[in-house]
């Protein structure tokens, strides 16, 4: 019985002394990164995140133990951008030995920092509904490497309201970078009232103006949003034989009414002008119509004895002279001769077609159709 107590005592003793042995030999030969880190990619200035990264110890005596990674263990520049390593140190009974990771570090991303308006508008003052005009305005960002840019006019968003009247409007100017959005104001504008809108009317023809009888005729005018005052008139479309009284091209404006009056001499022919304009100050009327009815032109006849006989055709100072002759169809039937303000025709038949009264010998030939009876 003690021999066997004796053996057990010493096979104990033997073990602990091998224990003893093997802790004194073991050393530590390396280490390894044996999981990548989960990040390996970062932006100057970050800090290495070493979250998932396994590091495994291996010792002389073949043990291999994964080891617990902190911050006094790691050595790295992440200052710049670059490929970059980062050193993992560790030190086991006086003996260090390290290994690397290796990773991306990339230049940080720009970001929009401010904008401003760094030149004015060249309008500041508008009417009401008229759209903000930016020619001329600077608007510069500022990023966040100090670096500036003058920001393109169809980047920027732009809010107003111009809808009413108004001193010291506003517009809001807005820019967006990479989702992020910086506003600057444009103030001092001035929105004014529109000016009235001015319109002119011309009536329906008031009198009757026979074909080559000197005459007039009036036309009422309406105006809205006119000053009372005298105002330069046109009108257009006009033959040579008809114009405003005396030449004069005025019109006088009381309480937005007026009266335009026309003119026509003793050549003024039949005729409809559906097509004349009034401008007054710039403003034109729709079209408004004139009518010159036909007349007996002076001129007489003696029914079937086929004599004609003109009365005060032409001027008083009995200056004309000159050939009259009736033609028909393009062929003369008859001649004479104009003076003391007048001329006599005999036409060699009845005639019952129309024919052409012709007074040469003045600048303005005057011709009159005739139809005997």
């Amino acid at each position: 019985m003690n021999k066997l107590i004796r053996f057990f005592v010493l096979t104990a003793i033997f073990a602990i002394a091998l224990t003893s042995c093997d802790d004194e030999e073991r050393s530590l030969v390396s280490i390894a990164v044996t999981t990548p880190p989960a990040k390996t990619v970062y932006t100057v200035g970050e800090a290495f995140d070493p979250a998932g990264m396994v590091v495994t110890a291996t010792f002389s005596n073949g043990d291999a133990e994964q080891i617990t990674i902190v911050a006094a263990m790691l050595s790295y520049d992440f200052s710049t951008a670059g490929a970059k390593t980062v050193t993992i140190a560790f030190t086991y009974e006086g003996t260090t030995v390290s290994t690397t990771v290796n990773v991306t570090v990339n230049a940080p991303e720009v970001t929009l920092q401010s904008i401003a308006v760094t030149a004015q508008p060249t309008k500041k003052e508008y009417t009401v509904g008229e759209a903000f005009d930016p020619a001329g305005m600077v608007v510069t960002a500022t990023f966040s490497d100090n670096s500036t840019a003058a920001v393109a006019h169809g980047d920027l968003v732009l809010t107003y309201d111009f809808s009413t009247a108004g001193e010291n409007k506003s517009v809001t100017i807005s820019f967006t970078y990479k989702e992020v959005t910086r506003t600057v104001s444009v103030t001092g504008i001035t929105v004014n009232a529109p000016a009235p809108v001015k319109i002119v009317t011309v009536g329906e023809q008031v009198g009757t103006l026979t074909a080559g009888t000197p005459g007039t005729v009036t036309f009422p005018v309406t105006t809205t949003n006119f000053a009372d005052g005298t105002y330069a008139a046109t009108v257009a479309n006009l033959s040579e034989t008809v114009r405003m009284l005396g030449g004069n091209l005025e019109i006088a404006i009381s309480n937005n009414a007026g009266t335009l009056t026309l003119e026509t001499n003793r050549f003024a022919t039949a005729s409809i002008f559906a097509t004349l304009t009034l401008t007054i100050d710039g403003v034109t009327t729709e079209a408004f119509t004139l009518t010159i009815s036909e007349g007996d032109n002076g001129l007489e006849h003696g029914g079937f004895d086929g004599t004609i006989t003109a009365q005060q055709v032409v001027n008083a100072d009995n200056s004309l002279t000159g050939a009259v002759r009736a033609q028909l169809d393009d062929v003369v039937i008859a001649t004479g001769n104009f003076s003391n303000r007048g001329f006599t025709l005999t036409i060699p038949q009845p005639v019952s077609n129309e024919f052409l009264i012709s007074i040469e010998g003045v600048f303005h030939c005057h011709d009159n159709r005739i139809k005997l009876s």
